[in-house]
């Protein structure tokens, strides 16, 4: 989706995909939202802030070292991995924000037609959300 015709190539393209890509010209930026399971539910359950940050920042230590290590294989080497807690689906976009991307790259088609019609696709809100374009790269559905 090309929200305007680039003049120029992207100058900061934020990934939230497994990749390689050999643009000189752009910065990468590999990220990664993930959720804390049931934390609304844990809030409405009087679980205070500070118990709820300390059960965000576990849930981003947990994948960080995994997603530090597919970066690394990257060529060029991402400058920066961000791992934060959120929703994928409004955390990316508005981290294309926050880090003024010209570009998001999210995966889509991983999920069956069942879990997409039940959960949405995160590559649809990125689309709604993000302020700069959005590539969706199809990945196909591997059967169980």
């Amino acid at each position: 989706m090309i929200r305007t015709i680039p003049e120029l190539p992207y100058r900061r393209v934020l990934c939230a995909v497994d990749g390689t890509w050999d643009s000189p010209d752009s910065e990468h930026l590999v990220v990664h939202a993930c959720v804390v399971p049931g934390e609304f539910v844990l809030v409405m359950r009087g679980v205070d802030a500070g118990g709820i940050a300390e059960l965000r920042r576990a849930a981003v230590a947990q994948p960080r070292s995994s997603i530090e290590r597919v970066a690394a294989t990257l060529r060029p080497r991402p400058p920066q991995v961000v791992v934060t807690a959120g929703c994928p689906r409004t955390a990316l976009a508005d981290l294309a924000g926050h880090y003024g991307a010209d570009l998001v790259v999210v995966e889509t088609g991983g999920r069956s037609r069942l879990g997409h019609a039940l959960f949405g696709s995160v590559a649809q809100e990125v689309m709604a959300r993000a302020p700069c374009d959005v590539l969706a790269v199809a990945v196909p559905v591997v059967p169980p």
